[in-house]
């Protein structure tokens, strides 16, 4: 069996923000998202399944690691980096959200 991070609750939540949501900036969960989008139509469903789940994984980190550096940037009052300034937009995120919503 394979590890899984993450209570329920988040794991059922972070997987529907993974098959449904959309960020308008390139991020490491948007970069997650595009690639379920590119398994969405896999017909093998249980490796689909496997992947999925390893991409929810992938998702409890990201927020976890960006929960961390808010915390970083909060408490030590921290400058490095850019705060998300340097991200690039996507500029289909409309086109992208309407075809994640019809699933």
């Amino acid at each position: 069996m394979a590890y899984r991070i993450g209570g329920y609750r988040l794991r059922r939540f972070l997987r529907a923000d993974l098959i449904k949501s959309i960020n308008n900036h390139s991020c490491l969960c948007e970069t997650l998202r595009c690639i379920y989008d590119e398994i969405h139509e896999m017909k093998d469903k249980k490796k689909k399944e496997v992947i999925t789940e390893h991409l929810v994984d992938g998702m409890v980190f990201a927020k976890k690691m960006a929960d961390r550096l808010y915390y970083y940037k909060d408490k030590y009052k921290d400058e490095t980096g850019s705060s998300g300034a340097s991200l690039e937009i996507i500029p289909d995120s409309r086109a992208r959200l309407k075809m994640r919503k019809a699933r």
